[in-house]
């Protein structure tokens, strides 16, 4: 870690550390995903050496998609089943019997 990447650290810890020990080892304890290494580092080396590894319009649908789950108190749990293109897509069909929210597609 070159002295960049030490400030920066000591930079996002500085109201922890000068308020409460015990709040900073929380802090500082909790565990540092793939994902928010590359956010929170990203500028600090070549934006080409690290590609985010989840495209940005999956990352926009999410926080669309949790606007709509908190209008209309519907969450959907999946795991799996992913696409990144709506080529041939007709729309959801919902199967409340299953619980299911099943995408329809051109035949």
């Amino acid at each position: 870690m070159d002295s960049r990447w030490g400030r920066h650290t000591a930079d996002s810890y500085m109201e922890e550390i000068s308020t409460n020990v015990e709040t900073f080892i929380k802090t500082v304890d909790r565990r540092l995903t793939k994902e928010r290494l590359i956010e929170d580092y990203q500028h600090y080396v070549d934006e080409h050496a690290y590609p985010n590894p989840i495209p940005h319009k999956y990352h926009d649908f999410c926080k669309e998609l949790e606007k709509l789950s908190r209008k209309y108190g519907i969450v959907i749990q999946a795991v799996g089943g992913v696409r990144f293109s709506t080529e041939d897509f007709n729309g959801y069909n919902p199967d409340l019997d299953s619980g299911d929210l099943i995408p329809e597609w051109k035949d």
